[in-house]
């Protein structure tokens, strides 16, 4: 296949060339697409909070900050997948949890 190209192409050439390309090579371009959104969101994003003052000591200090209100609090929330919960089930790493859930330090919140 002929990469090099001058003039515009029309997204529908563009697709005829892609699916030509070989899998490993389609999946190279789809990783580097999805590098390139998540970018530009990410840009959008930080450019919507316009703080240039933010550097990474303050984002330090305020995450410390809200990590000791939830323990002073005593309620913190964790998420649990699937894969813990079978452990729990069916293991013994997990015991300590069981004791949690019993004293209420942990209540258990079920989405479908």
């Amino acid at each position: 296949m002929n990469t090099a190209s001058k003039g515009n192409l029309s997204f529908e050439q563009l697709l005829s060339m892609v699916k030509q390309l070989p899998r490993n090579q389609k999946l190279l371009l789809s990783q580097e697409l999805e590098k390139e959104a998540i970018d530009s969101k990410l840009t959008q994003l930080l450019k919507s909070f316009k703080a240039e003052d933010l550097d990474l000591g303050t984002l330090d200090q305020e995450i410390e900050s809200v990590r000791q209100e939830m323990l002073k609090s005593g309620k913190v929330k964790v998420i649990f997948d699937t894969n813990v919960w079978i452990s729990f089930l069916i293991g013994k790493r997990l015991s300590r949890l069981k004791s949690y859930i019993s004293s209420g330090h942990i209540l258990i919140v079920t989405s479908e």
